[in-house]
């Protein structure tokens, strides 16, 4: 699916807001992959145990264990397995014209999450929007579009291969 994503940092004086588009892939079990494309040029790719963050302009990669950096099942259940959603949120929804709308709340306090509202089209049952808020204020928003349920995609995708000349970083685990 593309997506466009904006972000707002409050914490940062003057406000920050910026505007970033791409590509994510998703694929059973715990795969993702976010291209970003220029000028951000930036990949997260992840094979269900590693994740990659790698910024092609500085010519950086910074690997680590998946479960140290993202809830591999908060992100499965968000986008692969919804009925796992009860296990780690409180649940308030609201219908809207063609969506429902659902506030996701977390059982357990985490840093970097407040909460999640999650738009989901009522025809198809697809995410066409999430926002997540830090417990600070500062807000992600991602729209997503051309979305493509099921497509056949290659195990090697969530793999990264780096050309030379690029800075590994092991980040603590």
């Amino acid at each position: 699916m593309d997506f466009v994503q904006k972000t707002k940092v409050i914490t940062a004086r003057p406000l920050r807001e910026k505007e970033f588009q791409g590509v994510m892939y998703l694929k059973r079990p715990g795969k993702i992959r976010w291209d970003y494309k220029p000028p951000k040029d930036y990949h997260i790719i992840s094979d269900g145990e590693k994740i990659w963050f790698y910024d092609k302009k500085t010519k950086q990669v910074m690997v680590g264990k998946l479960e140290a950096y993202l809830d591999k099942n908060l992100i499965s259940s968000l986008f692969l397995n919804i009925k796992n959603i009860k296990k780690f949120f409180y649940i308030n929804g609201e219908e809207e014209k063609d969506c429902f709308k659902l506030t996701l709340t977390p059982h357990e306090p985490r840093p970097q999450l407040g909460e999640i509202v999650v738009w989901v089209k009522k025809k198809q049952l697809q995410i066409i929007k999430i926002q997540l808020t830090d417990l600070y204020g500062n807000v992600n928003i991602l729209n997503f579009t051309k979305i493509i349920l099921n497509p056949v995609l290659k195990d090697s995708l969530f793999n990264l291969q780096l050309p030379p000349g690029v800075e590994k970083i092991r980040l603590p685990f």
